[in-house]
């Protein structure tokens, strides 16, 4: 036994001193959130497919709680890794390697987007307005090559990702592309904007998507204002852009094939949000989001409409302890149901309150 306590040691010891000749400084931080929110439900129309309204009281760590850590290798290389909370399962948020190479940076693996441009601080399940309005593609897999310290990106990423995969074969032969450009007119405002571009074959048919988004931030003193909105055709296969769960589908963003053709949807997107920090302790935001998507497929001639608004104030009770109240509604207002009959479509209203704590 006293052997085995001296070989381990001596091993752990070597391992200690290569991982410290790699990765000089290892920085872990976590930060869990749970979500005690009142949620009622009105199905609408639904109700004829057996859905009846219920009121619940709602308690979960949310998705967007995580571990992880920052790791800096050298002057020139850096890490990333971190893990969430997915429904209860751990799941993968960030894995990634940079290089700064001089002129720019390269990032290899699961990271921000391009298209991540903008979300309000929304907190019901982790910032759902990401999937009502924002200009918010999320993380991907892929690489991402950086320039003017961030200003300038363009990255390419796996395109089955967020594919609804169309008919029974599928080919993917190119990447999904996104560009972004991020333009500060001066230390109160700034502009950005971005474009991205999908396309693979479904039964020997291409699909193509594509979308373009712009949006401004204004800050003036403890005031500011977010505001964006973006076009495009089959949103829904390049990124989640629009929210479906719990019996709420925002907009039904995808294209549709039928007898060998595919059938188009065209998605307008926008959200402005704004906040008051009265002090150290107590900030106030409010949005307002919307979707409006329309079909080339004749048996969806209706326009499909959502949106989703809410008021919260972020109080911090010290440092890295902060509770969230807040009221929001998801209204995916009309659309089509499962059976493709164009009804009044699912309402959520929520209240109650995000619980945080950093470490």
């Amino acid at each position: 036994m006293k052997k085995l306590f001296v070989i381990v040691t001596a091993v752990s010891m070597i391992l200690g001193s290569a991982a410290g000749a790699v990765a000089e400084d290892w920085n872990f931080y976590g930060s869990v959130r749970l979500d005690t929110f009142n949620v009622d439900m009105k199905y609408h129309d639904y109700n004829a497919l057996g859905l009846s309204d219920t009121n619940n009281f709602y308690t979960a760590v949310q998705d967007e709680s995580r571990i992880g850590a920052r790791v800096n290798a050298s002057d020139t290389l850096y890490g990333r890794f971190e893990y969430g909370a997915e429904n209860g399962n751990v799941n993968l948020r960030l894995l990634y390697g940079r290089w700064d190479f001089g002129a720019g940076r390269l990032y290899v693996g699961r990271y921000y987007t391009p298209l991540s441009l903008t979300d309000s601080n929304q907190v019901f399940r982790g910032a759902t307005m990401s999937e009502w309005g924002a200009l918010y593609a999320g993380r991907q897999d892929g690489l991402k090559l950086t320039f003017l310290q961030g200003a300038v990106q363009i990255g390419a990423y796996d395109p089955t990702a967020e594919s609804s995969a169309l008919g029974t074969t599928q080919e993917y032969t190119l990447p999904k592309i996104e560009a972004s450009l991020y333009y500060p007119l001066n230390n109160n405002l700034s502009l950005f904007g971005g474009a991205g571009y999908q396309s693979y074959k479904a039964d020997d048919v291409d699909v193509d998507s594509h979308i373009f988004g712009a949006g401004a931030r204004l800050s003036v003193g403890p005031f500011y204002i977010s505001a964006n909105a973006y076009t495009g055709q089959n949103v829904n296969e390049m990124a989640e852009w629009s929210y479906s769960e719990d019996g709420l589908n925002a907009t039904n963003a995808d294209p549709v094939l039928r007898g060998g053709v595919v059938y188009d949807s065209q998605t307008l997107g926008y959200l402005v949000f704004a906040g008051y920090k009265l002090n150290d302790t107590f900030t106030f935001e409010a949005g307002y989001g919307g979707l409006e998507t329309d079909h080339d497929d004749p048996l969806m001639p209706q326009e499909d409409t959502a949106a989703a608004y809410y008021i919260n104030c972020v109080i911090t009770l010290a440092e890295g302890v902060t509770v969230t109240p807040e009221f929001s509604v998801f209204d995916a207002k009309t659309g089509y149901d499962p059976m493709g009959n164009f009804v009044e479509q699912p309402r959520q209203t929520v209240i109650g309150m995000k619980w945080q704590i950093n470490f």
